[in-house]
């Protein structure tokens, strides 16, 4: 019985002896989980900056798209009208009429 009374003053002993180490541990991961709670919401604020930074490119991008179209349009235009015209110089220039040659003439 007084070995039974020893080992239990032993055993209670060592549990208020690792009671600091425990309390210690407790508040580490307590810290710890706020720590990642907070680094977590950090994360969602940055994604949701991300996010509305990317809307803003991807409209910005889609109006650029629409006035390259249309850039490109208006050269379409303007280089069928080049073409028209030199193939209207060209036929000039090919076949002059005597009134084109007189002025050509005269301007000499």
């Amino acid at each position: 019985m007084q070995r039974q009374v020893t080992k239990l003053k032993i055993v209670e002993k060592d549990r208020d002896d690792l009671e600091g180490a425990k309390a210690e541990a407790e508040e580490y991961v307590r810290q710890q989980r706020s720590l990642l709670q907070r680094e977590a919401i950090k994360c969602q604020l940055e994604k949701a900056k991300m996010l509305e930074s990317a809307q803003g490119v991807m409209t910005e991008k889609a109006e650029l798209d629409a006035q390259l179209e249309s850039e490109r349009a208006k050269l379409a235009a303007a280089k069928a009208s080049v073409d028209e015209m030199s193939k209207a110089y060209g036929a000039c220039r090919l076949k002059p009429d005597a009134e084109t040659f007189q002025s050509t003439l005269t301007l000499l």
